[in-house]
């Protein structure tokens, strides 16, 4: 890490610098220029790497700079996956049904979902 770069000692601090990166520098541009397609944002560095699937940004970006410590970000949304279920599911678990493997219950407003970083979508830019 060089002189006057942020600690980054856990995941929430590279979120928290990987957004405040985009915010203040890329945001805008790449919004009207790549809507949809995602950036692997170097948090040490503040380079953008844009691909049309996660896998090639990160690619790119660990390519470019493979000691970096990278944010994903899919642009123009909250997020970079999403999670859902049926809604009839979750209106059987609401009557009673009871939450099996194949069918689990309903998320609630207060539930956290974690997805565990798998290799090629670490945004820690580690193998």
């Amino acid at each position: 890490m060089t002189e006057g770069s942020p600690l980054l000692h856990t995941p929430d601090q590279i979120v928290d610098a990987g957004e405040r990166i985009s915010a203040e520098t890329h945001k805008t541009r790449l919004e009207r220029e790549r809507l949809g397609h995602f950036v692997a944002i170097d948090v040490l560095t503040g380079e953008p790497y844009v691909a049309e699937f996660p896998e090639e940004a990160l690619k790119s970006a660990r390519q470019h700079a493979p000691t970096g410590i990278f944010h994903l970000i899919r642009i123009g949304s909250p997020g970079v996956y999403r999670v859902s279920r049926s809604v009839m599911a979750c209106l059987r678990d609401s009557q009673g049904g009871t939450p099996t493997p194949d069918r689990p219950r309903c998320l609630r407003d207060t539930d956290t979902i974690r997805i565990p970083a798998t290799r090629g979508s670490s945004s820690t830019g580690l193998p």
